[in-house]
C-alpha cells in the first residue's frame, strides 16, 4: 500500500471514531481532582458507557465525565430514583445501563436514557445489605454477579422492563 493511501486511511479512521467517544483529547491534563469538579479525590472504580462517557465511583458520589466537565450524582433523600448511597464501590457498564454498587451493599441499575436509578427488590437486596459490594461482573445480558468480601456472591438479572429476577 502506498504511504499516501495509508495516511488517508489512518486519518479517515480517526475522524470516524472521534464522534462516537466523549471528548477527552482536547484538554491536556495530567490530573483531575475536586478542583476540576470531581466529587471526591478517592476513586474506587471507573467504567466507560456506550456513548463514551467516563463514569467514576468515589467516596462522595458517582461522577459522569465527558472529557470537559463532571456531572456528579449524589443521594437525594426525597427522590427514590436517586443513587442509594454516595460511597460508590464498583461500576459496570452494559449498553444503556450502568450498574452501581455501594458500601452499604446496594446494587442499582442506572438507566442511562432516563437517568433514573432502579434498585433491587428487598428479597434480593437483603442478601447484600450492610456489606460493601466490591465487584460487579456481567455474566450474560443484564445478568450481573455482585461480589462482597463479607457476604459472598449474589446473582440477579434486570429485565428490559426494569424488573429484577
Amino acid at each position: 500500500m502506498r504511504p499516501s493511501a495509508l495516511r488517508f486511511l489512518t486519518a479517515a479512521c480517526l475522524l470516524l471514531a472521534g464522534p462516537a467517544l466523549a471528548n477527552f483529547d482536547t484538554r491536556p491534563v495530567d490530573r483531575l481532582s475536586i478542583g476540576d469538579g470531581l466529587s471526591n479525590d478517592s476513586v474506587n472504580a471507573m467504567a466507560v458507557d456506550a456513548q463514551g462517557f467516563l463514569w467514576i465511583a468515589t467516596e462522595d458520589g458517582l461522577n459522569r465525565f465527558d472529557g470537559q466537565q463532571f456531572e456528579p450524582y449524589r443521594r437525594d433523600e426525597i427522590d427514590p430514583a436517586s443513587i442509594a448511597d454516595n460511597f460508590v464501590t464498583a461500576l459496570l457498564a452494559e449498553g444503556d445501563s450502568l450498574y452501581v454498587a455501594t458500601r452499604t451493599g446496594s446494587v442499582q441499575r442506572l438507566d442511562l436514557q432516563r437517568e433514573r436509578f432502579e434498585s433491587l427488590p428487598p428479597a434480593i437486596a437483603t442478601t447484600l445489605e450492610g456489606n460493601p459490594v466490591d465487584d460487579l461482573v456481567l455474566v450474560g445480558p443484564r445478568h450481573v454477579l455482585a461480589g462482597s468480601r463479607a457476604s459472598g456472591l449474589a446473582a440477579f438479572r434486570f429485565d428490559p422492563a426494569g424488573a429484577v429476577q
